[in-house]
């Protein structure tokens, strides 16, 4: 994906806890270079304390910090902007904007957005479910588990023109394991056609779904679209397909006779299930976002040419992915998912396999070395905050017209979720309100001053710069 140009957010957030007033004030400056990393310094941090949010802060003054917070960026990105805050007693969500343009409706917190590769955690979860059940390893290969389900399923799609992985991605295919499968290693080609560069940016199977709205690609057919069979594998990076191969293990496991009988959710456990309000996983190949939900997609980039706003929400291919990328739902069932994936007492996979997801980053490495784990980003660059305050893990969502973040932060033991209902060619927005949104919790947490700056630097290459105030 493109880097576009270089832009700051400098948001300065006051906190003062014995008054509980709030200040917020936001500034926007174009170019220039991103600050340097915040000043040290000495605090509690309440990691593994026994309380909640709830609490240490006021619900009613944190909620009304994270609204100023999505005021202040659904303003700045003219779009509906959803922020969600999860832990083991806590669950507010607070939204702002405009989720339909043409009629003016403006967004509720409890408005469901398409969520794309926000699925990827709940799916790589329940693979290591399996793992931990001695159903196979990590380090099994992937052919060896799948490959006997997609003979199944072939004999009742005629349209299958494969039985293996083997017929899609040659002989070598069979050394790929589901470790590398999970933490994008395995150099099977992506079906995301997005190709930012030579500019002007092309994307021939956007063009292509916006052209058919009502149809979407199963998982059968992205396997073997043109540019994905290609007969080898390709350089390692990061491919959804991957994910839509993991979804078929899954289904395989559960039982489906078919790929879309796979029943995502029932991974979770029962009380784990319960704590949710409206989550839903769109395999109906001919219904769009708004089938499910009031928030319309916008795409705002310019690939294909593109120089107006698409409304995207009844485009069907926004859940083209399967299970990389079909899972629909407010931003407060979201933080739960990062709550129930990575929290300390996951309700997917045991807590000592599910550690297994966090990208492995050295001591004093930087955590662009280290972007990727299991199925899970590395997103301490969007907390603005050095040492252990600032760790943090979870995934980044982006589909036509939406683009999103879910995030647990364990030095406050808690998920966050920030959603949009724009897609950009930089998907600046939920980085730059994650990046604020975070740092106006942890303010008022450890009754700290902190000024904030998001620096834009592309699709994965923004950084979010916080110091201390005294």
């Amino acid at each position: 994906h493109p880097t576009t140009g270089r832009g700051e957010h400098i948001s300065r957030i006051v906190v003062k806890m014995k008054s509980f007033r709030i200040l917020l004030s936001l500034a926007v400056a174009l170019g220039g270079a991103p600050m340097a990393s915040g000043t040290s310094m000495s605090f509690h941090l309440p990691e593994n304390d026994g309380l909640s949010l709830s609490d240490r802060v006021d619900p009613a003054v944190l909620k009304s910090a994270l609204q100023r917070v999505a005021e202040l960026e659904a303003k700045r990105y003219n779009c509906s902007v959803s922020i969600s805050v999860k832990d083991a007693k806590t669950r507010l969500s607070v939204a702002s904007g405009t989720s339909n343009f043409d009629t003016g409706r403006q967004a509720d917190p409890e408005d469901a957005f398409a969520w794309g590769s926000g699925t990827k955690p709940l799916t790589g979860a329940s693979i290591l479910q399996l793992v931990s059940k001695g159903l196979f390893d990590l380090d099994s290969t992937a052919s060896s588990i799948v490959d006997p389900y997609l003979a199944q399923l072939a004999k009742s799609n005629k349209k299958q023109n494969f039985t293996s992985l083997r017929d899609l991605y040659g002989p070598e295919v069979n050394t790929v394991t589901i470790r590398q499968l999970l933490a994008m290693q395995s150099g099977i080609p992506d079906f995301d056609t997005a190709v930012p560069y030579p500019l002007p940016p092309t994307d021939a199977l956007r063009a292509d779904l916006y052209a058919h709205k009502n149809h979407s690609l199963s998982p059968i057919e992205l396997m073997q679209v043109p540019w994905v069979a290609i007969g080898h594998l390709v350089r390692p990076s990061y491919s959804s397909t991957n994910f839509v191969i993991l979804g078929l293990i899954l289904a395989r496991f559960q039982g489906a006779a078919s790929w879309e009988d796979l029943k995502q959710l029932e991974f979770m456990s029962e009380d784990g299930r319960k704590e949710f309000n409206g989550i839903r996983f769109a395999l109906d190949l001919t219904k769009g976002p708004v089938f499910y939900t009031e928030m319309h997609g916008y795409d705002r980039t310019t690939y294909n040419n593109n120089t107006q706003q698409i409304d995207t929400g009844a485009v069907a291919g926004d859940f083209a992915g399967y299970t990389a990328s079909d899972v629909v739902m407010n931003s407060g069932d979201a933080a739960t998912l990062a709550w129930q994936v990575y929290g300390p007492n996951p309700t997917v996979a045991p807590w000592n396999i599910s550690q297994l997801m966090i990208p492995d980053c050295p001591a004093g490495s930087s955590p662009r070395g280290c972007f990727y784990g299991l199925a899970t980003f590395n997103l301490t660059d969007q907390t603005g905050q050095p040492g252990p305050l600032g760790r943090a893990w979870g995934h980044l969502g982006a589909t036509y017209g939406y683009q999103s973040i879910m995030s647990y932060h364990p030095a406050l033991n808690m998920a966050m979720a920030v959603a949009t209902n724009i897609e950009t060619d930089d998907q600046t927005q939920p980085s730059d309100t994650i990046c604020m949104a975070f740092n106006t919790v942890a303010a008022l947490v450890l009754d700290m001053n902190y000024t904030c700056k998001y620096s834009t630097g592309g699709y994965y290459g923004g950084v979010c710069n916080c110091t201390n105030v005294v």
